[in-house]
């Protein structure tokens, strides 16, 4: 280690932070004005002050103190982001936050440094900590003044950032192309998918093709700790059932009641028909017993006319999702009617024809799939590295005018 003194946060920053912003609300956001950023807005490689929101002068002037400057640092306090840090390095117009992220204004340490020291393993851990038991994990501002930090001379923290700005950003470019490779990837995917159903075959309404089509129980019965999965749409992830990430359970004698009126069997599709529409499922061959809530709708093929899986496919097509992005209207929370459901065109070629172009469909889509997660665990492996390697510099564990650092594959 390097026996460089441990200060904390108070000691050489100011911290400034609010909960909520004097009952601002989004009615008072305007189409342009004062850049209010929120969490997403610190999420990224830098800053974003574009897809921002706007307040008022009124507004701006009410909090000085949140009025940004460069070298301020920024700390995601609340939510699912707590953590997140960013630094100012540059204001293209006057900018605030909101009230889920803290303003931390260095007195007495570069504020990169800063900034990289509240990203490393050590204040990440114990901010974790901090977070534990928490329904909502927020950041208390008594607790981010007594993070403690490493601190070397002004000039050695200067080297240490200039450093890690280097190397993390060849870092990020790095896992921005691979995250490009996977867009492309899945767009591959969806052109396969689409080309699979064209629109050259017969068409026939779903209603047609199907001999069940309902939806899930509408009076589930009460929860309990464990039993009998209740799926959701959560559960509908790809053409497999996530039959592990179930968390809502019923009783089997109360699953006993609902199989007399709906019996799940293999083969069966799943769609999630509110809120998060389109979501779908193959019910696989080997399957625990289950029950689904209403906002799913079963299809049962008829097997004389269509494979399950091609039902399943279909339903992800570019041209059925539109139908049924036509069939939702504008309500708050999106869905669509079974009666609605029923009346999708689909494209029925004859059996042997599905069969064929599903082995063609199922050779690009595994193939999407294995590079989609090579490139996801690449990416994962950078972001390892350069947490180990923020870590590494800022605690001084390898001296940075020195040190000879590659890239993971």
């Amino acid at each position: 280690m390097s026996g460089w003194p441990v200060t904390r946060v108070d000691r050489v920053a100011t911290v400034k932070a609010r909960i909520g912003w004097k009952a601002l609300t989004a009615d008072e956001y305007q189409d342009d004005g004062y850049v209010f950023l929120n969490t997403p807005n610190i999420k990224g490689v830098d800053i974003d002050f574009e897809d921002v929101n706007y307040i008022s002068q009124f507004r701006w002037d009410e909090s000085p103190e949140l009025q940004l400057r460069n070298g301020d640092v920024l700390l995601a306090k609340d939510g699912s982001t707590l953590g997140i840090t960013q630094v100012v390095r540059e204001l293209p117009r006057p900018a605030t936050v909101n009230g889920s992220i803290a303003v931390i204004r260095p007195r007495s340490m570069e504020s990169r440094f800063l900034r990289y020291v509240l990203a490393a393993a050590p204040i990440q851990s114990r901010i974790d900590e901090l977070r534990t038991g928490m329904g909502v994990p927020h950041l208390f501002q008594w607790d981010i003044n007594r993070l403690p930090l490493t601190e070397p001379p002004i000039d050695e923290q200067q080297r240490i950032a200039d450093f890690l700005d280097d190397h993390v950003a060849r870092l990020d470019e790095i896992a921005s192309a691979r995250s490009d490779q996977i867009v492309r990837l899945i767009e591959r995917r969806q052109q396969a998918i689409d080309s699979m159903a064209r629109g050259d075959d017969p068409l026939r309404r779903l209603r047609s093709i199907v001999s069940l089509l309902r939806d899930g129980t509408h009076q589930p019965p009460p929860r309990v700790a464990d039993g009998v999965p209740l799926l959701t749409a959560k559960n509908l992830r790809g053409h497999r059932l996530a039959l592990n990430s179930a968390d809502t359970f019923i009783s089997p004698d109360d699953a006993d009641q609902l199989d007399r009126t709906l019996a799940i069997r293999a083969g069966d599709v799943l769609l999630s028909i509110k809120g998060t529409v389109g979501s779908a499922a193959v019910v696989p061959v080997e399957f625990p017993r289950f029950q689904i809530e209403r906002n799913i709708a079963l299809m049962r093929a008829d097997p004389e006319l269509v494979d399950p899986q091609w039902l399943y496919w279909h339903l992800r097509a570019t041209q059925t999702r539109a139908q049924m992005s036509l069939s939702m209207g504008f309500s708050a929370q999106p869905g669509i009617y079974l009666g609605t459901l029923a009346d999708l065109q689909i494209s029925v070629p004859d059996l042997p024809e599905q069969s064929r172009r599903l082995m063609s469909l199922q050779d690009v889509t595994s193939a999407c799939e294995s590079a989609e997660a090579a490139l996801t665990r690449s990416i994962d492996l950078l972001n390892e590295y350069k947490r180990s390697l923020i870590t590494a510099a800022v605690t001084g564990e390898f001296d940075v005018t020195t040190a000879r650092t590659g890239v993971p594959a």
